[in-house]
């Protein structure tokens, strides 16, 4: 059995915090919790992190026609524009094990659309849990294709770096010229 310690991403824990706090003022609530699910599991599909988010959402007693799946959907595309999530793609290799791929920087914030089939599946069960049936009543169907299944989106630690160092300079200025101001 060989393990392996990476220290670099153990290091990154430390910035968790920072780095939620930090979408939570930028894009509120669902940016927060988006980028939350993510540093908790690392990599997800955007159609299972719509869900999960959504699904917090609700058990946090938020309310449903405020936070729905469309406004989940345009904070991560808010998120994606701004590079904070960064774009990644499972390959299989040929020991069948999958690979990652970091996407070139064209292509990093195209975001895949889901099928018109996974979109409807979404709406429909984001629907059953806003009217509280009993789960005798929901109707039981497999998943369908969404259309992102090869594609993996993770936090981009660099950009959170990068944004906080400038607003950490911002503030640093903005308090030697009020300084030099009042002298």
């Amino acid at each position: 059995i060989l393990y392996s310690f990476n220290l670099k991403r153990t290091l990154y824990i430390l910035h968790y915090s920072k780095c939620i706090h930090c979408a939570r003022q930028l894009y509120g609530f669902d940016g927060e919790l988006i980028i939350e699910e993510l540093l908790l599991n690392g990599k997800q599909r955007m159609s299972t992190l719509l869900v999960k988010v959504y699904e917090r959402l609700i058990k946090a007693g938020k309310d449903p026609q405020v936070h729905s799946l469309q406004s989940i959907k345009e904070s991560f595309k808010s998120l994606v524009s701004a590079q904070f999530l960064q774009r990644i793609v499972i390959t299989e290799t040929k020991s069948n094990m999958p690979g990652i791929i970091d996407e070139p920087i064209t292509n990093i914030d195209q975001i895949p659309e889901l099928t018109q089939e996974g979109w409807k599946y979404l709406v429909s069960n984001q629907q059953q849990e806003e009217s509280n049936e009993p789960s005798a009543k929901k109707f039981k169907t497999a998943a369908p294709v969404f259309g992102d299944e090869k594609v993996f989106w993770k936090v981009n630690f660099q950009r959170f770096f990068a944004y906080l160092r400038d607003q950490e300079l911002i503030q640093a200025f903005t308090n030697r010229i009020d300084q030099v101001k009042f002298s």
